[in-house]
């Protein structure tokens, strides 16, 4: 019988504890959202710039 009430209470437990679990994820997944978006715009300007820049370096070897 002792082995099935601690059965029970880890149930309990994780009945309680799981809800807790999801909606700390979404939170961080949420808080996590502006950085990603905020990287993909820097990679962005970084393409942007080295390409930028291997045009510069084409035009001055044809100097």
């Amino acid at each position: 019988m002792a082995a099935l009430e601690v059965s029970d209470g880890k149930l309990k437990l994780r009945e309680r504890t799981c809800p807790a679990a999801m909606a700390a994820q979404a939170a961080t997944e949420k808080s996590l959202q502006p950085a990603d978006s905020k990287v993909a715009k820097l990679r962005d300007q970084i393409k942007e710039i080295m390409k930028q820049l291997e045009e510069a370096e084409k035009r001055e070897e044809t100097l």
